[in-house]
Order: C-alpha cells, then sequence, then structure tokens
C-alpha cells in the first residue's frame, strides 16, 4: 500500500519495473495483472502481487545478493520512464515534516543534506558509464526464497542512477552493523568489485547514512528504542565517526 492516492506515477513505476523484469528473465516477484491495479482505496493506492508462501529452505544470503545485483546491473536500460536516483527530495519533505526531534537536529541534518547534495550530482555526471538502473534499497531483506530460485524484490526506489548506489549497504554494514569481514570480502569477489575503492564512496556512503537517519527520524514520537537509536546516529554523524556501531531496527 502506497502512503497516498496521489502517488500514481511512483506505482505505475513499480509495477511497470516488475514486468519489465520478469520480461527479461530476470528473478522478480510478478505482479498479479490478473487484477485490475492500482486500486484507491481510503486515500492509499493498493496494488497486488503473487505470494511466495513460507519454505523451509535455507534464507537469501549476501552471496544472492551480490548475484542479483549483477545481473540487473547487466540489463538494458529499460523501455520505459524510469527516474534518476535523487534521495534528496525525500530527505527535505522529511525534516520539514520532523516532529520531536530538536530543533539542533533538524539544522543539522538539514545543512547536511545541502552539503552533500552537489557532491552528490557531480559525482553522477562526473562518471556517466557507471550510470545504470539501480534497485535503490539492496540489502538482504529484500530478498525472497521462491523454492531454489531468489528474488529480488521491492520496487519503490528503483531509479537510474550509479551502480555504486546498490552496493552501499552491503559495505557499510561492515562499519554500522557489524557484518564480519569475510561476508564483505565474498559479496566483493561475487558481484565483482568493492564500492568501498569507489573515489566517490565516502560522498555517496554519506548521503546513504543521511537517508537512514532522516527516515528513522520519522519514528522517534514512536519508540523510546527508536529514539536512543536516533541519538546515537547523530552523535556519530557529528563527530564523523564512520566506524561507531548502529542498529538495525
Amino acid at each position: 500500500m502506497a502512503r497516498s492516492d496521489t502517488l500514481t506515477a511512483k506505482v505505475d513505476k513499480e509495477l511497470a519495473t516488475a514486468r519489465w523484469l520478469v520480461a527479461q528473465g530476470f528473478p522478480a516477484l510478478p505482479p498479479r495483472d490478473d487484477l485490475p491495479q492500482p486500486i484507491a482505496a481510503e486515500g492509499r493506492l493498493v496494488t497486488f502481487w503473487e505470494y511466495v508462501p513460507p519454505t523451509a529452505l535455507p534464507a537469501p544470503q549476501l552471496s544472492d545478493l551480490a548475484r542479483l545485483l549483477r545481473a540487473l546491473h547487466a540489463l538494458p536500460e529499460p523501455d520505459f520512464a524510469v527516474p534518476p536516483l535523487n534521495p534528496f527530495p525525500l530527505m527535505r519533505s522529511r525534516l520539514e515534516k520532523a516532529e520531536g526531534v530538536a530543533e539542533a537536529d533538524v539544522a543539522f541534518l538539514s545543512s547536511a543534506c545541502r552539503d552533500a547534495e552537489d557532491d552528490f550530482h557531480a559525482l553522477v555526471a562526473a562518471d556517466p558509464a557507471s550510470y545504470g538502473l539501480v534497485h535503490g534499497d539492496a540489502h538482504r531483506g529484500n530478498l525472497l526464497r521462491r523454492g531454489e530460485r531468489v528474488l529480488l524484490i521491492d520496487y519503490e526506489a528503483v531509479a537510474m542512477g550509479p551502480r555504486a548506489w546498490d552496493l552501499l549497504p552491503t559495505a557499510t554494514a561492515v562499519d554500522r552493523f557489524g557484518l564480519p569481514p569475510a561476508e564483505y570480502a565474498a559479496f566483493v569477489d561475487i558481484y565483482g568489485a568493492d564500492v568501498t575503492k569507489h573515489p566517490g564512496y565516502r560522498t555517496l556512503r554519506t548521503v546513504r547514512e543521511l537517508g537512514m537517519t532522516t527516515w528513522l527520524m520519522q519514528n522517534v514520537t514512536h519508540s523510546p528504542s527508536e529514539a536512543a537509536e536516533f541519538a546515537l546516529r547523530m552523535e556519530s554523524l557529528r563527530r564523523g565517526d564512520l566506524g561507531a556501531r548502529w542498529h538495525a531496527l
């Protein structure tokens, strides 16, 4: 369910992406095209997808994610409109609507977003060869096992952008979430590139972590544990501490 019934273009892109990926032979989750969709209901847009039942087979691993991203990034450009990757409007919207957050925190994040935006767009413009279709939110939680096949699901953030963006969640998980370096090394071997060696890694990581923090900021009034985690992340961002341990919520 989309948050608003005004997000027609975004929902249409998700459905078009899924259909196109399936047509390419990519392991994607098909929409239920036997049903009319999307449907507007109570201020939201609802879409329908094929159900994948639970399985006793092993859960998808980072090795599966690496293989899927390598295959995704090798696909041709889609034959429908895909927006450019631009995380900043969403972050600004979150900051404008911030509740229960100290003004100093909002001011810091707003300034950090402004500082990172020019660097991000300059990085993208300087390396057009690295530009292509990206999933936009590529982590293990967006993998789903269907029998012997692992699917890459959730096409909300699909965009055209630097492919390195899809490698960031796994790379930063070593510092932030305690991913064993050996697991990251295996991910790199399978995908074929190490994003931490990318000349724009620091810029891309900054943008990604600002996005993660502004997302968490939306929940501080609902959960003491998330408020505490937000405070921890803010402290590490202020200090520029890339090694501070964060916690997945």
